[in-house]
C-alpha cells in the first residue's frame, strides 16, 4: 500500500489547496514507471506538480517522459547523461521544485485513493511533524503492513488500502527515520 498514513480526518482532506512537488527519479524500468503516473493521475484531487529526473536510462524511458511532458503541464523533466545516483537526481529535482511540499516516490510505487491528501493532513495536524510516510507491503520496520491479501490485483489492492486507513484513522506512531520508497 502506498500512502495510506493512519491520520486525517475527512474533512481535512477538503482543505488542501497547497501544491506537493512530486520528484521521481526513473532509472530503466519503464513500465513501472507508466504504472507510477497512472495511479498518480488516476489518485492525486490535490494540486501537484510532477519532476521526473532520469539517470541515463536506455530502454525507451527518456522519450516517453520527453513526450509525457509534452502532455502534461503540471510537468518538469530532467534528462542526466549519467546516473547521478538517488541523492543526486532526487537533489536536482528538489532544487527544480516549487512546490509548499516535497514528495520523493520511487518509480515503481503504485498510489492508492486519497494517498497524498492523507500523508499531507497528517502533516498539517500537528505543527511538531516535519514529515509523513506512508505504509507499504514493502517496505520494512514500523511501516511495513503485513499479510496483505491482494498479492498483484491492483483493485484489490485499493479496497484493501481503503479498509487499512478506515481500521487505522486516528492512529500515529513517530519515528525518527522513515523508510523511503
Amino acid at each position: 500500500i502506498s500512502g495510506t498514513p493512519c491520520y486525517s480526518k475527512e474533512h481535512d482532506l477538503e482543505k488542501i489547496t497547497l501544491m506537493t512537488s512530486i520528484i521521481i527519479l526513473c532509472f530503466n524500468q519503464l513500465e513501472y514507471t507508466k504504472k507510477c503516473l497512472q495511479s498518480i493521475v488516476k489518485y492525486t484531487s490535490v494540486p501537484y506538480e510532477l519532476i521526473l529526473v532520469d539517470n541515463g536510462s536506455t530502454d525507451g524511458t527518456v522519450a516517453f517522459l520527453e513526450d509525457y511532458a509534452n502532455k502534461h503541464d503540471n510537468c518538469k523533466i530532467i534528462l542526466n547523461n549519467e546516473n547521478r545516483g538517488f541523492a543526486g537526481g532526487n537533489n536536482q529535482g528538489i532544487a527544480a521544485a516549487e512546490g509548499d511540499y516535497i514528495l520523493l516516490l520511487n518509480n515503481d510505487v503504485i498510489v492508492t485513493q486519497d494517498w497524498l491528501e492523507r500523508l499531507i493532513a497528517h502533516i498539517e495536524s500537528d505543527e511538531n511533524i516535519g514529515m509523513s510516510g506512508p505504509v507499504s507491503n514493502s517496505v520494512s520496520g514500523p511501516q511495513q503492513v503485513d499479510h496483505v491479501t491482494y498479492g498483484q490485483n491492483m483493485n484489490k489492492m485499493q479496497k484493501f488500502a481503503g479498509n487499512y486507513y478506515k481500521n487505522n484513522v486516528g492512529r500515529n506512531q513517530g519515528i525518527f527515520s522513515l523508510g523511503g520508497f
